[in-house]
C-alpha cells in the first residue's frame, strides 16, 4: 500500500542529512590522490587554462595512457572554471553523482512497488556500503562514481522500457544514459549485456524487445556516437586506438596490468567488507508466494545483471577492488527488500504487533547503524595508514609550504601526478613559485622539499643543510653549501 507524500518527503529529507555528511564532509581533507584522481585533476586544470576539446592532455601532450573518454574531465575541467583548481572542484562531480545514486534508489524503488521501507532501506544500504562513499568511489574524482550513476539509471530505465507499454521515454533514457557511461569510461557499461540478455531469453521477453526498432535506433545510436569519438581521436592522436587496446579493452581484461592480479572469487571478497552484503542474496528466498509479479520480476532483473556483471569482472585479469562499485547500487536494492521482508515477518508476531512502529525503528538501527559508523570511522582514518599515502603526502606538505614560503622546489623519485597538480594549481591562487625537479645539484640558499629516507641519505653525505619543515618521511630543507 502507497504511504502519504508527506512520510515519502520526509523520509527523502532524512535520507539527504544521511547521506551529506559521508559523502560531502571534510572533502578536501586529504590532497589529490595520485594515479587516477591526480592524472584527472591534471588533465582537467589543463583543460580548463587551454579550452575544452576532445583530446585531454597531461603534461602538455596528449593522454594515451589513461585513454577513457573525456567526460569526467569536462565537468571537472568546469567546476575547476567555477571554483578554482581545488580537491573540491576535482570531487565535486563524483560526490554529486554518488548523492544522485543515493536519491534516485530512493525515488525508483518507492515508484516502482510503492513501498516506503523498501526504498528508504535500499538507499539506506548505500549509503552504508562500505567502499561506496570511499576512495576512488565518491570521495575522489574517480571515474567510478560517475560510472556507477549512469550504469544505474540505465539499467533502472532499461528495465521500464521492458515493463512499460509506453516504452518510448524509457528506452530515451536508457540510450542517453548508456552514451554518458560510455563516454566516461569507456566499455566497461556494455559489461551488464550478458546478464540483461539472459535476463529476457529466460523471462522470455527477448522476441518482442528484439522486434521492436527503438531499442536499436536508442541504443544503436549511443553506440555508434561513442565509437565515433574513438575513430575521431585516433585521427587527431595517432597510435589513440592501440593504446585503447591495450589499456582499456585485450590488456587489461587478458593481462594484469600494474600487478593488479587476484583469485577469481576477489570480488565476492571485496564485497563481504561490506556486513550488509549477505542480505542481498536473501531477497529471492523471502518474497511471499503470493507476491506481486512486478516485484519478483524486478528482483530477478537485478540478479541476472549483477551475476552478469561479476562474472566479467571476475574473469578479467586485472582486478581493483572499486570495479566493483556499479554492483553496489543493485545489491544495495536487494538488500533493501530483504531487510524490509524481515521486518514485515516479525511483526506478523502476535506479541509484536502492538508495538511495530517502535519494532521497526529499533530493528533499522540495528541493521544499518553498524555498517554506517564503519563507513565513518573509514572516512576518519588516519591519512597516513591509507595506501598511496606515500605519494600524496607530497600534496600535504606542498599546500602547507605555500602559506610560508614564495619559493622552493619539489624532488620527485618517480612518477607523481600529485606533485603535478599542486605544483601548478597552488601559484595559480598564490603568489608561490614551485619547481619541480629529479635529483641533481643544489644550489646555495635553495629550499628544497624530498620525501624518501633514501633522498634524505643521499643529501645528508653530499650537503650540509637546515630541516626547516619535516613529516614523517618528508623534510623541507635549505642547503648551506656542498661537502
Amino acid at each position: 500500500m502507497r504511504e502519504s507524500n508527506t512520510s515519502f518527503w520526509i523520509c527523502g529529507f532524512l535520507l539527504c542529512i544521511i547521506a551529506w555528511f559521508p559523502v560531502f564532509h571534510h572533502m578536501d581533507f586529504l590532497p589529490v590522490w595520485n594515479y587516477d584522481e591526480a592524472r584527472n585533476a591534471v588533465k582537467s586544470l589543463e583543460m580548463a587554462q587551454d579550452g575544452y576539446t576532445f583530446i585531454p592532455s597531461f603534461r602538455g601532450e596528449p593522454d594515451n595512457w589513461d585513454t577513457k573518454p573525456p567526460f569526467l574531465i569536462w565537468l571537472q575541467a568546469t567546476f575547476i572554471k567555477m571554483l578554482g583548481p581545488s580537491e573540491i572542484a576535482v570531487r565535486l562531480p563524483s560526490a554529486l553523482a554518488g548523492f544522485a545514486s543515493i536519491l534516485i534508489l530512493f525515488f525508483f524503488v518507492f515508484k516502482r512497488s510503492g513501498s516506503l521501507a523498501w526504498a528508504f532501506f535500499s538507499a539506506l544500504s548505500l549509503i552504508s556500503f562500505l567502499g561506496y562513499c570511499d576512495l576512488h568511489v565518491v570521495r575522489t574524482g574517480d571515474y567510478d562514481s560517475l560510472l556507477t550513476l549512469f550504469s544505474t539509471i540505465f539499467l533502472l530505465s532499461l528495465f521500464r522500457s521492458f515493463e512499460s507499454e509506453r516504452a518510448t521515454r524509457w528506452i530515451l533514457t536508457a540510450s542517453v544514459f548508456l552514451f554518458l557511461g560510455l563516454m566516461t569510461k569507456g566499455v566497461v557499461i556494455l559489461m551488464f549485456g550478458p546478464g540483461i540478455l539472459a535476463y529476457l531469453l529466460i523471462h522470455r521477453k527477448f522476441l518482442p524487445i528484439a522486434g521492436n526498432y527503438r531499442y536499436y535506433v536508442g541504443i544503436g545510436l549511443a553506440i555508434g556516437i561513442w565509437i565515433s569519438y574513438y575513430f575521431l581521436r585516433n585521427y587527431l592522436s595517432p597510435g589513440y586506438m592501440k593504446a585503447v587496446w591495450v589499456n582499456e579493452l585485450g590488456g587489461r581484461f587478458t593481462d594484469s596490468l600494474e600487478n593488479h592480479k587476484n583469485v577469481f572469487w576477489y570480488y565476492i571478497f571485496v564485497l563481504l567488507d561490506a556486513p550488509l552484503f549477505l542480505f542481498a542474496p536473501l531477497a529471492f528466498f523471502l518474497f511471499p508466494k503470493e507476491a506481486d509479479k512486478k516485484v519478483t520480476t524486478f528482483l530477478f532483473y537485478l540478479g541476472f545483471c549483477v551475476l552478469g556483471f561479476w562474472l566479467f569482472l571476475s574473469l578479467a585479469q586485472t582486478k581493483i577492488r572499486w570495479y566493483a562499485a556499479p554492483l553496489m547500487p543493485l545489491l544495495s536494492i536487494l538488500i533493501g527488500y530483504s531487510i524490509h521482508r524481515i521486518i514485515e515477518l516479525v511483526q506478523v508476531i502476535k506479541y509484536v504487533q502492538r508495538k511495530s512502529a517502535l519494532l521497526s525503528i529499533l530493528m533499522c538501527i540495528v541493521f544499518f547503524f553498524p555498517p554506517y559508523r564503519l563507513v565513518i570511522d573509514d572516512m576518519f582514518q588516519k591519512k597516513e595508514s591509507r595506501p598511496g599515502w606515500e605519494f600524496a603526502r607530497y600534496g600535504w606538505m606542498m599546500k602547507n609550504l605555500s602559506a610560508k614560503y614564495d619559493a622552493f622546489s619539489v624532488v620527485r623519485e618517480n612518477y607523481n601526478a600529485t606533485i603535478d597538480f599542486y605544483a601548478a594549481a597552488i601559484p595559480i591562487k598564490k603568489a608561490v613559485h614551485i619547481n619541480t625537479r629529479y635529483e641533481g645539484d643544489y644550489g646555495a640558499g635553495e629550499k628544497i622539499l624530498f620525501c624518501s629516507k633514501s633522498q634524505f641519505e643521499r643529501m645528508a653525505a653530499s650537503y650540509n643543510f637546515s630541516i626547516l619543515e619535516e613529516m614523517g618521511d618528508c623534510h623541507f630543507v635549505k642547503i648551506i653549501h656542498i661537502k
